[in-house]
């Protein structure tokens, strides 16, 4: 309370429009001159201090009436510090369009509705900050330093739609364990330069980044770990991050949106949503693209994952890591517009559908499938065992993992492709053969068994080898005959002479019946 200072003519007219419910409207209607960025320029005419807002908002000076409609300033300086610390303020604040010389204090201190769009300040700090209504850092506010809301209440929605929040190779916007009845909206022109930080917080409606720009190279340029949304998660249509985003152990009630969104930190992790649970979908499609690793290692998603169209660079690296990931729905990996630069790693992961085609797969030994686990090959997704098999190819060959065989022929034959099945199932005996894996004795009888009965998967081809060796026996025992090499036992014949072709006491000398009768011991033909 500042009892002795005098009102200028200047704070006389925001005095009197308070008390009438109006707006101190101090623009001159000139867009350079109205700008909050030249508001060191400004003159007394349209200068304010601090703490005649102070006043104003306490209840400090009883002859100072203040209209429900609040404390309402358009293009005023604001001189000196407006500090709220620990303060309640029993009206609404809305300074727009203002230039304040020195950082904002609002920490502990409890309000209605804050508004502060289109200002320009040096940063804030809103620590403990409690709310009834919203907060408004939108339609061009720029803060030149850090903005907090650490642990702030907020009965409303946070909206930063088109703000700046400018603190390079810091924090930005920090608003860890933040609490919002309603949505938070980081979109539409939003730019952060410098970390945004969400950790912990609770959030009662959507997340929406839509359309917004966050940069912070050498560091998180979106971390939100842990955060709880009770809505959906928007990272979409234009949203662009340089750095990374993290999500890890977040939990989303609706669904997590980022198609079209570019997520840029090459050789770190461009979206990191590690343990993240989404009762919703994910979509990470149509125009979304990734340079960095994009993790979703232990995800739960409640319905689908889709990727279709989606774009993943990470060519020292995984480009995509979903190892322990469940999807309750299908997983659409397919129609892309270039084929993926890293490593896809689906290991121990478990889906519902399986989307995918041919232009979707990595490069040879990018793929990794050891303990992947799907329910059925969907849509337009190739099943022949001929695209199958060159699709477990593309895994690193050592060692030998069986499962990823295993779970083809489950599917195949479970969707009756029992042919396609059986080929899959001798491509994986040939696979472990080939591995190296066994030792020299067990690769040659599993090479004989391979070729003879293909594993056992084709015990007709047994009866090619034996009608091979039965032609080759007649042949030979045809050719000795004919050249008198194939004479009757003497003791049985009774003096027939080798001469003769039959007699009453021997059998006739038929070769390809000498040939059963010598191939297969367990039947006579007396010959």
């Amino acid at each position: 309370m500042a009892e002795d200072l005098q009102p200028t003519p200047a704070e006389q007219k925001l005095i009197d429009a308070a008390a009438k419910g109006e707006i101190a409207d101090y623009r001159v209607g000139d867009k350079q001159a109205d700008d909050p960025a030249n508001g060191a320029e400004w003159g007394e005419d349209r200068t304010l201090r601090a703490e005649i807002l102070y006043d104003l908002c306490v209840g400090a000076r009883p002859e100072w009436k203040v209209h429900a409609k609040g404390v309402q300033a358009f293009g005023a300086r604001i001189t000196g510090s407006l500090d709220f610390s620990g303060a309640e303020l029993l009206t609404r604040l809305r300074p727009a369009l203002c230039h304040f010389d020195q950082p904002l204090f609002l920490r502990d201190a409890r309000t209605q509705t804050l508004a502060f769009d289109g200002s320009h300040c040096q940063g804030m700090n809103a620590d403990g900050l409690v709310t009834k209504g919203n907060v408004f850092l939108r339609d061009g506010f720029t803060a030149e330093g850090e903005v907090r809301l650490v642990g702030a209440d907020i009965g409303g929605s946070l909206e930063c739609d088109a703000g700046k929040f400018k603190n390079p190779k810091g924090i930005a916007l920090n608003a860890d364990g933040l609490v919002t009845k309603d949505s938070v909206y980081l979109r539409n022109g939003f730019i952060a330069e410098g970390e945004v930080r969400l950790l912990g917080a609770n959030i009662g409606g959507d997340f929406g980044c839509r359309a917004g720009e966050f940069k912070n190279s050498d560091g998180n340029a979106l971390a939100a770990d842990r955060m709880v949304v009770k809505g959906g998660v928007f990272l979409d249509r234009g949203f662009t991050a340089e750095g990374e985003v993290r999500l890890l152990g977040a939990e989303i009630g609706g669904e997590l949106v980022c198609h079209a969104g570019e997520f840029k930190n090459p050789g770190g992790h461009a979206l990191a949503a590690d343990r993240m649970v989404v009762k919703g979908s994910v979509f990470l499609r149509c125009g979304f693209t990734a340079e960095g690793e994009v993790r979703l290692v232990g995800a739960d998603i409640g319905s689908d994952l889709n990727c279709r169209a989606g774009e993943f660079k990470n060519a020292g690296g995984h480009a995509l890591n979903a190892q322990n990931m469940k999807v309750a729905g299908a997983l659409f990996l397919d129609r892309v517009k270039s084929r993926p630069y890293g490593r896809f790693d689906f290991g121990h992961a478990k889906v519902g559908q399986l989307y995918d085609d041919v232009n979707s797969w990595p490069e040879p030994g990018k793929l990794v499938l050891d303990g992947f686990v799907y329910d059925a090959i969907a849509g337009d997704a190739p099943t022949s065992a001929e695209a199958r098999l060159r699709w477990l190819r593309l895994q690193p060959t050592k060692p030998f993992k069986p499962q990823p065989y295993e779970q083809l022929i489950r599917v195949l034959r479970r969707m009756g492709h029992e042919r396609d099945a059986r080929e899959v199932a001798i491509a994986k005996q040939d696979a472990l053969r080939k591995s190296g894996e066994l030792g020299w004795w067990s690769s040659i009888w599993r090479l004989f068994l391979g070729v003879t009965i293909g594993y056992g998967y084709k015990p007709w081809k047994a009866f090619i080898f034996m009608a091979v060796f039965l032609m080759l026996g007649m042949a030979v025992f045809y050719g000795a005959g004919f050249r008198g090499l194939m004479m009757p036992t003497q003791a049985k014949a009774g003096g027939v002479t080798p001469d003769m072709q039959c007699a009453t006491s021997y059998p006739c000398f038929h070769a390809f019946m000498y040939s059963v009768d010598t191939f297969i011991p367990i039947i006579d033909f007396h010959q």
